[in-house]
């Protein structure tokens, strides 16, 4: 999802971090994914859908064997609601606090 020309090719676990840091929020990215995890789950999006889109394995190994489905039109569809719900699109979500350039909180 973050590309990145370093060496592995994506960003490092801690830029997300130090740019919320230095934005001014005192988050962490796993507050975010859990937060991500609690909005879709509760508004009735699909969990295995869900699961996929955070690559999180299945426990169970079995059906991790057959499950191989990627759920792509739903993760889609889904991360669009959510970016939606983020961008204060939704009329029935009213405490959305925006990221924005420049600002300090």
């Amino acid at each position: 999802m973050f590309a990145s020309k370093a060496k592995l090719g994506y960003l490092s676990e801690n830029t997300l971090r130090k740019g919320l840091h230095r934005l001014g929020y005192k988050a962490t990215v796993h507050g975010f994914r859990s937060l991500v995890t609690d909005v879709l789950n509760e508004n009735g999006f699909n969990s295995d859908a869900v699961e996929r889109q955070l690559d999180h394995s299945d426990k169970n190994q079995t059906r991790r064997a057959y499950l191989r489905s990627q759920f792509w039109e739903e993760r889609v569809r889904m991360m669009q609601w959510f970016a939606d719900w983020c961008g204060g699109k939704d009329e029935s979500v009213s405490n959305v606090v925006r990221f924005e350039a420049g600002v300090r909180r």
